[in-house]
């Protein structure tokens, strides 16, 4: 799914913005609202959140519609109006970021956890390699191993 800012980069901005606009006029729609956006204002917040937020993509910008859609961000209280919506795009925004570094942390703690345990076999295998022993039969994963009792068996052993 393509961000705003490639949709921008491949059409124009106008059209990233009309996508927005789009999105916005859809919700409006849906609802029923007293008080809601006139073009201009649509058009002006289509510009705000594409100026602001051009690394999300197509899909991103519908979730934000869909929940506030469901009510996720608030009651709508029959208004609708650009600070509402700008406000939807920052907490979505946020959200998006917070679950990206989070699984950017998991994955270098796997990754670093499955290096130690790769470095740490890398080496065992290099030991009886050295002394020109075959390896030893594993009845048992390494499951509930950590690395520091990996290091210390191996020390116990004298490999």
């Amino acid at each position: 799914m393509p961000t705003l800012g490639a949709v921008s980069r491949q059409y124009d901005q106008e059209t990233a913005q009309l996508i927005i606009r789009e999105f916005i006029k859809n919700l409006q729609e849906s609802l029923n609202l007293r008080r809601g956006m006139n073009q201009a204002q649509e058009m002006e917040c289509a510009k705000m959140i594409f100026h602001d937020f051009k690394r999300l993509n197509i899909a991103d910008v519908h979730q934000v519609f869909t929940k506030a859609k469901k009510g996720q961000y608030g009651e709508l209280y029959e208004s609708l109006n650009m600070a509402k919506i700008y406000t939807w795009f920052q907490v979505y925004y946020e959200e998006r970021m917070k679950t990206a570094v989070r699984m950017n942390q998991e994955n270098d703690h796997n990754t670093i956890q499955t290096g130690g345990v790769n470095q740490v076999l890398s080496d065992l295998f290099d030991a009886f390699k050295e002394r020109g022993e075959e390896l030893p039969k594993v009845s048992k994963g390494l499951e509930g191993f950590s690395i520091a009792e990996l290091r210390n068996k191996m020390k116990d052993e004298e490999i």
